[in-house]
């Protein structure tokens, strides 16, 4: 899910399968592990976001001063930054025929969730059959046009893809597309004060494309772009970092106005990119990259352990510490994730995540000595 311009990048990339190119230079695959890094930071702040939710919806969490920095809805950037990373190789997509993208697309974004999205809507169905309620069959039905729980993101990401491709088939310059897609994050019908916990997909599809399409524009000069410098990374991750969170615990900015939501978000998004260019450098943060080569799996799945454990500990085990659910529902829903995964490439499974991209038998899969391909899409 992730890169840039071929003809504006000397990035070392394939077009077609987003995978390092075996022979590029040693610089040119150090510039492309930052954004593996992103994404295991990113989606580690996904599940630890999930996981302090549940703890505070059900009572097990009530003293929590950060609160406002994890669930601050208006400057979060952990969502859009992945949407960001995303679009970093839009314009390689663009560049590919419709019918091939909508291929691309469907095996790689709408396979994953219709497949997984049926598995939560059948276990949502079971448990509460369980419970004696009414059997809720639109669970099921409801999958083609409103996304269930984590799934919104995969759903999401398809539409926006489309768009971006779409906007560029008819001539619009990556700039363009920029500025159409603000126009989009603008609207806001019926009042709707906060679009990202809006519960129709259109919205939340022009709330995140303006961050893919940044990230677009961002990706013709990828090649440029420097994170060697410790100095300035750690000044745009403070800055960036900062700014998000003194205007999410700052009182009286609850219902901020929409352009200071995309400036601040975009900070975010900054600082939280510097920070994993900075981590990456950590061998023992080392295991970020792999997270992130598997962040899609991690996402389609973690959810599962997350609502498993809490009743789990809380009700069988009769642990009400909130530290030990978060670090031991952390642990479960990373470990356990990547170990389902690791299960089905070493039984064969080939296509628990998603189908082969357009000329291609069987997906790809990371060998020992070869850097995989970049996760989600």
């Amino acid at each position: 899910m992730i890169y840039t311009n071929a003809s504006a990048s000397a990035e070392p990339l394939d077009a077609r399968n987003q995978t390092l190119d075996l022979g590029a230079s040693a610089s040119g695959s150090e510039r492309i592990t930052w954004i593996e890094s992103a994404r295991g930071l990113g989606i580690l702040l996904v599940v630890a976001n999930h996981i302090l939710h549940g703890l505070t919806v059900n009572g097990l969490l009530t003293a929590a001063p950060l609160r406002p920095l994890w669930e601050s809805r208006y400057y979060n950037a952990r969502m859009a930054m992945f949407f960001a990373l995303s679009g970093l190789f839009a314009e390689r997509l663009a560049r590919r025929g419709g019918r091939v993208l909508l291929a691309d697309k469907a095996a790689t974004l709408l396979y994953p969730y219709f497949l997984w999205g049926g598995v939560l809507a059948v276990v949502r169905m079971a448990v509460a059959t369980a419970s004696g309620r009414r059997t809720p069959l639109e669970y099921l039905w409801e999958l083609p046009v409103y996304p269930a729980m984590q799934f919104w993101f995969v759903y999401v990401l398809f539409f926006v893809s489309l768009l971006y491709f779409v906007l560029r088939r008819v001539g619009v310059g990556p700039a363009g597309v920029v500025a159409v897609t603000l126009v989009f994050y603008g609207f806001r019908p019926w009042h709707e004060p906060n679009i990202q916990a809006s519960t129709l997909p259109l919205l939340r599809i022009f709330h995140y494309a303006p961050f893919y399409a940044v990230g677009a524009l961002t990706g013709l000069h990828l090649s440029r772009l420097r994170v060697e410098g410790v100095g300035r990374l750690a000044v745009v991750a403070t800055v960036g970092l900062g700014v998000a969170a003194a205007c999410g615990s700052t009182p009286g900015l609850e219902y901020p106005p929409v352009p200071l939501q995309l400036v601040v978000t975009l900070f975010g998004i900054a600082g939280l990119a510097a920070s994993s260019a900075l981590l990456n450098r950590l061998p023992a943060l080392d295991f970020l990259r792999p997270v992130g080569r598997r962040s899609l799996e991690i996402y389609v799945l973690h959810n599962f352990a997350v609502e498993g454990m809490r009743p789990f500990l809380s009700g069988v085990l009769h642990v009400r510490d909130p530290m030990v659910h978060f670090i031991t529902t952390l642990i479960v829903s990373v470990a356990g994730s990547m170990a389902i995964v690791w299960l089905c490439e070493r039984y064969g499974v080939k296509y628990a995540f998603r189908l082969p991209r357009p000329g291609k038998s069987a997906p790809r899969r990371p060998s020992p000595g070869r850097a995989p391909a970049v996760a989600m899409a």
